[in-house]
């Protein structure tokens, strides 16, 4: 492929030094060779900064940019994104790793769609070590690997279930970029989910089912990724969903809400604004349930905006049969963690903890049944060992073996 256009790859590191070379290696080993390669390092604190000093000496692509305070993956990401000078971007991580055609086949794609402004692919899992986890996180794997949704279809996804679009495996045109937009710093984990979520409602997101990228778990040691699944970030992506959820719906067209969310309508026919602020208002309280527990907070403070309006208050009770009585009975739940449900977590500490006290007794009384069971069972071998002895020294004296014929008599005599 002739190489028309420059390609800028964005990758953010921060205390990967034992990936960063193998990461750093599958970008300049491209098919696509005309890149721009710039690598911000977030203050690792490991040899990282060495390692990028190397390949920005031997490399005339790369371009290092050492920060000095560790900013987290969002500033230091829209640092990056303002050196971005070539028509194209592409992102990767400092652990994840490329197949060698990667850029060269989606830039073929990207240019063969007019309307193509981002571009994802499929994606392999790997553990710290190169080893697949395919099959071990298959559900995982499934879900990278779903193929190419449209709008409505990834709005619905994104809304109820959360993201499926590799990070690593993004290309966008800069003018795309810039028109997104900053990454936000509030967010951690779902800081690329949160760009998905805004570019799905500009435009298509495109999608090779080609498995160009591999995604990296950290499995087996203590230093994580923002991918390897942790209590701390697991409760982080869910409060930052949350977040995400609560403005999910804001720059979003009438006719883009209504195509992608129509079949989740208390009222299918709903079509005026007031009629689809009621209904942005209804699927805030439900359809996602991070954790496994209902979350309705969103969509009441939604239905309560409403009910202070006149307008919306008449379609709520003339539309949906939904007053203020009704409110109130949602009201009725357990939204926050009130007295009642510190009441009883408090309980159930407390029956956990008077079980675990219950069962270390137990454990007790089992290794005292245990050493005492050892203990016969020593002194029994003591007592075998003891009469082998006796019957050694009887059968080896004379006396033995002189009444030998007399025993030998006495044996026929019982037989008869």
């Amino acid at each position: 492929m002739r190489e028309q256009y420059l390609i800028s790859v964005l990758m953010v590191n921060y205390n990967k030094a034992g990936q960063l070379r193998e990461s750093i290696e599958s970008v300049l080993g491209q098919t696509y060779r005309r890149i721009q390669f710039i690598i911000v390092d977030d203050g690792s604190t490991d040899e990282s900064p060495e390692i990028i000093r190397e390949y920005a000496e031997a490399d005339e692509r790369v371009e290092a940019y050492l920060q000095e305070e560790n900013r987290k993956i969002s500033e230091v990401t829209n640092f990056g994104l303002r050196k971005v000078r070539g028509e194209y971007l592409a992102r990767i991580d400092s652990d994840d790793l490329w197949a060698p055609e990667k850029l060269e086949r989606q830039l073929e794609f990207m240019t063969a769609r007019r309307d193509c402004e981002i571009c994802f692919t499929g994606a392999d899992l790997i553990d710290e070590n190169g080893q697949s986890l395919n099959r071990e996180e298959a559900d995982l794997y499934g879900l990278l690997n779903m193929p190419e949704m449209t709008r409505e279809e990834n709005l619905r996804f994104f809304f109820c279930h959360g993201n499926h679009l590799v990070h690593a495996s993004v290309m966008m045109t800069s003018r795309f970029m810039r028109e997104l937009g900053d990454h936000n710093p509030a967010y951690l984990q779902i800081h690329d989910f949160d760009c998905w979520v805004r570019a799905v409602k500009k435009t298509h997101l495109y999608k090779m089912p080609q498995r160009y990228t591999a995604l990296r778990r950290f499995r087996n040691v203590q230093e994580k990724n923002t991918s390897a699944r942790t209590e701390a970030a697991t409760v982080r992506y869910q409060n930052e969903c949350m977040i995400l959820r609560s403005h999910f719906f804001d720059g979003m067209t009438e006719e883009l809400f209504t195509s992608a969310f129509r079949e989740m309508f208390r009222y299918p026919e709903a079509s005026s604004p007031e009629e689809l602020a009621c209904e942005k208002a209804f699927l805030l309280c439900g359809g996602y349930r991070p954790g496994g527990r209902y979350q309705p907070i969103l969509g009441i403070f939604a239905l309560e905006e409403l009910l202070r309006n006149e307008r919306t208050k008449q379609v709520l009770e003339e539309v949906y049969n939904y007053t203020p009585a009704t409110f109130y009975g949602e009201m009725a739940q357990h939204l926050f963690l009130d007295e009642f449900v510190i009441r009883d977590m408090e309980a159930e500490r407390q029956q956990f903890g008077r079980e675990k006290e219950d069962l270390q007794r137990e454990v007790e009384r089992l290794e005292a049944d245990a050493a005492e069971m050892a203990a016969k069972i020593s002194a029994r071998d003591g007592t075998i060992q003891t009469l082998q002895t006796e019957l050694r020294t009887i059968t080896g004296s004379r006396s033995w073996k002189a009444t030998a014929p007399i025993r030998k008599v006495l044996d026929q005599i019982k037989r008869k």
